[in-house]
């Protein structure tokens, strides 16, 4: 699944054989993530999914979250990162935040201690691949403390002939700086909360063509010394190309790329379906998000499922740019039966990186009445695919199929609806155009077809006087 790095421990000081050396991502795009805390393993979703995309992540362990190559599964666009502990998928989210991931670009989430006791931040960085001409040192302040002091001094026992090059700076949490242009040369980094000591690394190389990350993590001194805690520096190394020598000092301290969720989710535009009964019918479907793409648009589930409510592949068109939306044609079968359907659509994939959502469409099938039937036929008529006569003697029949229903005279109503089907069949091709004799033939299939059987009891309320308003 996703690369898997550990971390070194926290009860040791770290030696620089075992860090990550991190290359650039060339046409990709990556997201590591670190989990600085101490109090146990967690698990990380990337876009709201289900399920996680890195499983158990314990204290001080890294691990490549994402790779993206651009394409419609893995596309460059705004990605979010949301932190669980370890197997609570419905419990509560430690942190949260999002990143735009593009061609190039490499992030390092790190989850570590916020400002309010007891919760927890998600500081996501851009991993700087920028060249230089000697060594560089970045810090990035994730552990306890609202400020940090931390200062960089070539250990005892260095070449005396190398030049000393002392660096420091203060960082708030949360906050990163660098120095640029180091000597190459053994150093010792130390962080000082308040002036004291808090946690020291004793040997840290520093070499050319070299990006050392270096992590202020861990707890405060009094839970270190009941844990037996001595190390709190998690360091990273990124392989960057030789550069102009620039001009050597400490950057000022900046913010993370990211360390809130800012991503849009995706908006649905699909309004509730009234069709009748016998009518196919067709509705677009429009998914957008706000700061991505939706690749692809399918029916995830229809409850209940008739069969015959379909959004074919072909009718898919997937957005052609980030913020523009997809669409997609749902289709219903003229065969599908009256009733109330939710159809649920989903946009991307849900094994897709990009983010996925659903949404239900509200489909009502209404059945056929014979007042429906007696407004169509004087649609076709006046739109000359009927002929008055043939109009005429249809009314008649549906008009007298109107009287009897209200009657509630079963056999009285059967009489009119046969000479109605026969007429149809006898005027097809004649005095009804051959595609509307089929619609009119297919609606009154439909409506005998839902009237109560010959002999089965009848155990309706009986009809109450039909008005002008009543459709029957």
């Amino acid at each position: 699944m996703n690369a898997r790095i550990p971390g070194p421990s926290i009860f040791q000081v770290p030696e620089m054989t075992a860090m990550t050396l991190l290359e650039h991502p060339g046409k990709s795009a990556e997201c590591w993530f670190v989990n600085a805390l101490l109090d146990g393993a967690v698990d990380v979703y990337v876009n709201y999914a289900r399920t996680p995309a890195a499983l158990e992540v314990g204290s001080q362990e890294m691990v490549r979250l994402l790779r993206l190559d651009g394409s419609e599964r893995q596309p460059f666009q705004t990605h979010s990162v949301l932190v669980r502990w370890q197997d609570h998928a419905r419990g509560r989210v430690l942190a949260s935040a999002s990143i735009e991931l593009h061609a190039g670009r490499s992030f390092t989430a790190v989850l570590h201690p916020s400002d309010v006791p007891g919760s927890y931040r998600l500081s996501i960085y851009r991993n700087d691949f920028s060249p230089a001409g000697r060594a560089c040192l970045e810090v990035r302040h994730v552990g306890f403390g609202p400020a940090i002091d931390w200062s960089l001094a070539p250990r005892r026992g260095t070449d005396i002939t190398i030049p000393p090059d002392p660096r420091h700076g203060r960082l708030i949490r949360g906050q990163w700086q660098q120095a640029r242009e180091v000597i190459e040369n053994d150093y010792r980094l130390e962080a000082r909360v308040q002036g004291r000591a808090t946690s020291v690394l004793p040997q840290l190389q520093l070499v050319h063509e070299r990006l050392t990350v270096a992590h202020y993590v861990g707890r405060s001194p009094s839970e270190r010394r009941a844990r037996g805690e001595t190390a709190a520096w998690l360091v990273q190394q990124l392989r960057i190309p030789t550069g102009v020598p620039d001009q050597a000092g400490v950057t000022v301290p900046d913010k993370p790329a990211s360390d809130t969720n800012s991503d849009h989710r995706i908006i649905f535009c699909a309004p509730p379906l009234p069709i009748v009964r016998t009518d196919a019918a067709s509705a677009a479907v429009e998914a957008r998000d706000p700061d991505g793409r939706v690749a692809d648009l399918s029916i995830d589930r229809v409850d209940p499922d008739p069969g015959g409510i379909t959004l074919p592949p072909e009718t898919v068109v997937p957005s052609p740019g980030i913020g523009v939306p997809a669409l997609g044609t749902l289709r219903i079968a003229a065969d599908v039966p009256d009733g109330h359907y939710q159809v649920r659509v989903r946009a991307n994939p849900a094994d897709a990186l990009a983010e996925s959502a659903t949404f239900t469409v509200p489909l009502t099938v209404r059945p056929v009445t014979l007042r429906r039937l007696l407004r169509q036929v004087d649609r076709l008529c006046a739109d000359g695919a009927m002929s008055h006569a043939a109009a005429h003697g249809l009314r008649q029949a549906l008009h007298a199929a109107v009287d009897a229903r209200a009657a509630g005279n079963p056999d009285a109503l059967a009489r009119p609806l046969a000479r109605a089907a026969a007429l149809i069949e006898a005027e097809r091709g004649r005095g009804i155009a051959p595609g509307s004799a089929n619609d009119l033939a297919c609606q009154l299939a439909a409506f005998r077809r839902g009237l109560p059987r010959r002999g089965a009891r009848d155990t309706a309320p009986a009809p109450r006087p039909r008005n002008a308003h009543q459709d029957v």
